[in-house]
Parts: structure tokens; C-alpha cells; sequence
């Protein structure tokens, strides 16, 4: 579900099997706003990002870091902004702007440069956007292994999380305690990104099998779920992030040979693909895409160092590698913002 680095952009194609593979160009880098932004934050194993209009600043988090950075544009300056309790990994983030906090996915995983204790739990946690302290604390603490991997953000406050290893979906409410279930552990296979279309729905992707559309009651449960209806030549499989902008969905499709960043428009009543195109193909030699941001007229991708260069095999981070350095894909989406 990881990996990143430097980039190559394609021209609009339809999307194919993942084997298919684009033409490249470059993209513009002249382009106010547009093009390779990279970040001084070695070591760090970034994932999750989060923009801070407010602040004009990046929020990025660190799965070998443990920790979450602030980045401040244009200057590109860095600050640490918080860390997650007890040496647990950062994963996906989203601001809650009426709130004044940025939750994080955080996962007690073997990634982490300092190993916790005990492996296994998960959270979601929320920060205060002004001085980085824990404000709220939402764990899952089962004698299971979790990951959560991502999550989306209701305007109501209601925050919803992936659970990769689990393969369930929890919910919380701010300003009350203790998760609850949206869809039971097992309902997917390898669960990833995460979108909130309306108050009423989730749009999901499960790693070997596509986006998922999943209806939530007035308690935010839901036993309804469908696999959006797709065009026969297209392949969904292998999406690892998600972002929306209207109906349309950016898709970070990491399972693809190469690695790749698609746009997906979603039909009028949302139960189906209407067609597909490939945004960017990242130089798979420099690492893959992994999650994604919109940032007023643009989509921000999130690359990262490679997962099997820097773990050994018991995804633990090897002593003598040094994680690179992570890389911002700025790609222009439309006009007007999302």
C-alpha cells in the first residue's frame, strides 16, 4: 500500500488493465502551483497529507517517523507539528477545519524506527490544528492486528477509517467516546482509501476488487454495500488512495504495472464508473504514488521511498538504509477548486 518518488506525466488514456501502460510526458514543472514538489524529510516514510489553508502549510505523516510534519509554503520550511502516542505510526490524515484538528489513521506496525509495545492496536487521534496536542483519543484495542489506513472526514465531525489488516470500516463522532462499527472486520480483503460522498455514503476501495459503495443508516452502519457497476475494459484493482473533487474521484492505483494516478467519473446516482482516464505515471524506478489531497486547483500526491527497499522482511526498517526523501506530485484537476 506504499511506496513513491520523482514523476512522469501521461496523456488523458482510458483506463485499461492494470499491465497497460501510457505513453509519458513531462509534466510542466513552469506551471504556477503544478509539478514535482519535493520535501526535505528524509527519513521519514511519508503516507498521509493533509493541507492547512488556513496556515498555508502541508501536513505529512510518517510511518517510520512516527510522527506527524508541518511544511510551510512557499518557503518549504519543516517543523515537526506532533506526535502519536505510545510509538505508533502515522498513516492517512484529514482536516476537521470546524473543529480546529487534523485525525490521524495511527498503527502500532513494526514500521515504526522505534518498535512499540505491544504491535497490533490502532487509533484514530486527533490533533489541535494550533499547538499539536491530543485532543481526542479513539482506539481499537481487541487482541486483533489492525492498520488503519485511511479516512474520510463528515462535515457533521463524523470521522470514518479504513482497517487494512482487519478489513472493517469504524466510525467516530466528536465528543464522544469509543469507535463504532460501520462494516464488521473481514467484510473486505485489503480495505484502502476512503470518500464520503454525502452524508448517506462511503465510496471505498478494496485492494483486489475495486470501489465499493457502501450505504450508511442514521447510525452510520451499514449492511449495504455494492461494487460500483465499471465499463468491461477498465481494471480497478490495486487503488490504494482516493480523493474527491464532485462526482469525480482521484484514484491512486499502486497495484498497477507501472504505478499510476487515474480520474474516475462517477455516474449521476453514483452506483457506477462512467469512464476513466490516467492522470500521471510516476518513474516506477524513483518509487510509487500512495495518498492524495486536492489543494484549490490541484491534485497533491503523496510519493514515497520504496516498502521493499527500506523494510526487511519482517517489516522491520533496515539499519543500513536511508529512507529518501518524499516528493509532492502537484497535478492541475480544474478550475474553480474542489
Amino acid at each position: 500500500m506504499l511506496v513513491a518518488g520523482a514523476a512522469a506525466c501521461s496523456a488523458p488514456t482510458s483506463v485499461a488493465t492494470p499491465s497497460s501502460e501510457p505513453d509519458p510526458v513531462s509534466i510542466p514543472a513552469t506551471e504556477p502551483g503544478h509539478g514535482a514538489l519535493p520535501l526535505a524529510l528524509p527519513g521519514l516514510f511519508a503516507e498521509g497529507l493533509a493541507w492547512d489553508a488556513d496556515r498555508n502549510r502541508l501536513l505529512v505523516g510518517g510511518i517510520v517517523g512516527q510522527q506527524i510534519v508541518a511544511v510551510t509554503l512557499p518557503s518549504g520550511h519543516t517543523e515537526p507539528f506532533a506526535r502519536p502516542p505510545r510509538n505508533w505510526s502515522v498513516f492517512g490524515l484529514e482536516l476537521d477545519v470546524g473543529h480546529e484538528v487534523v485525525w490521524a489513521a495511527c498503527s502500532a506496525v513494526p514500521q515504526g524506527r522505534s518498535l512499540p509495545i505491544p504491535v497490533g492496536p490502532a487509533a484514530l487521534v486527533a490533533f489541535s490544528l494550533q499547538d499539536g496536542t491530543v485532543v481526542a483519543e479513539q482506539p481499537l484495542e481487541d487482541g486483533h492486528d489492525h492498520l488503519f489506513g485511511d479516512l474520510a472526514v463528515g462535515t457533521d465531525g463524523t470521522v470514518f477509517v479504513t482497517d487494512t489488516l482487519g478489513g472493517g470500516i469504524y466510525a467516530a463522532s466528536w465528543g464522544t467516546e469509543g469507535l463504532r462499527e460501520v462494516l464488521p472486520a473481514k467484510t473486505f480483503r485489503s480495505v484502502q482509501g476512503i470518500v464520503l460522498l454525502d452524508p448517506t455514503t462511503l465510496i471505498v476501495a478494496d485492494y483486489p476488487t475495486g470501489l465499493v459503495r457502501v450505504e450508511l443508516d442514521d447510525h452510520h452502519a451499514s449492511q449495504n454495500m455494492d461494487v460500483l457497476k465499471t465499463p468491461p475494459d477498465m481494471d480497478l484493482r490495486g487503488i490504494d488512495g482516493l480523493a474527491r473533487c464532485g462526482r469525480s474521484l482521484a484514484a491512486i492505483q499502486n497495484g498497477a504495472q507501472p504505478p499510476r494516478v487515474i480520474r474516475v467519473e462517477l455516474s449521476a446516482n453514483a452506483r457506477a464508473i462512467e469512464s476513466g482516464e490516467v492522470l500521471t505515471v510516476p518513474n516506477p524506478q524513483a518509487g510509487e504514488p500512495t495518498l492524495a489531497t486536492f489543494v484549490d486547483d490541484s491534485l497533491w500526491v503523496m510519493q514515497t521511498d520504496l516498502w521493499d527497499r527500506v523494510f526487511d522482511g519482517d517489516g522491520r526498517p533496515r539499519e543500513d538504509v536511508e529512507v529518501a526523501a518524499p516528493t509532492i506530485l502537484r497535478i492541475p484537476w480544474a478550475s474553480g477548486g474542489c
